[in-house]
């Protein structure tokens, strides 16, 4: 993913080909479920899904949702997603992109650190969010709490 909605994929390691774009704007992060779907996020809150073989076909799910720039996603299932982003913003699906929900990582919602990444593990519900500070987050019941795991060390 990339600037002006730029989508490449790399099909058994032909080399990469750009297959067009999913949005004018920027996607800054992709997770690829599966063979048959693809999720991107980018500038603008943004939220792209692509439900076919080698991403082709994007189309854009929660318009509307935010106008942050959204850097993160994760999927543990076909129906269960995060997104996360600057500003602390955190967003949950249950049901593959068509509503969300608002979802809250850090103490003070809106004064947080940019989040730039998510993993979720929807089996046994646990999770960890990391924000631009080097802060990592963790959740213990699929995202209903956020706890402060741990903060950055400095470089020696």
């Amino acid at each position: 993913v990339g600037t002006r909605g730029a989508v490449w994929v790399n099909l058994n390691f032909g080399g990469w080909r750009q297959l067009g774009a999913a949005t004018s704007g920027a996607l800054n992060a992709v997770h690829v479920q599966d063979e048959m779907m693809s999720w991107a996020v980018g500038a603008g809150g943004w939220i792209m899904a692509a439900s076919s073989y080698a991403a082709r076909g994007w189309s854009q799910r929660g318009a509307g949702l935010t106008t942050v720039d959204l850097q993160g996603v994760w999927f543990s299932s076909r129906d269960a997603g995060w997104v996360v982003g600057d500003a602390g913003s955190v967003y949950q699906t249950v049901d593959a992109g068509v509503t969300w929900r608002a979802m809250s990582a850090c103490a003070s919602p809106g004064r947080c650190a940019r989040l730039n990444d998510v993993k979720m593990s929807l089996s046994m519900g646990v999770g960890w969010i990391v924000d631009d500070g080097g802060v990592i987050y963790s959740t213990r019941d699929q995202g209903q709490t956020w706890f402060t795991e741990a903060r950055a060390v400095s470089a020696p």
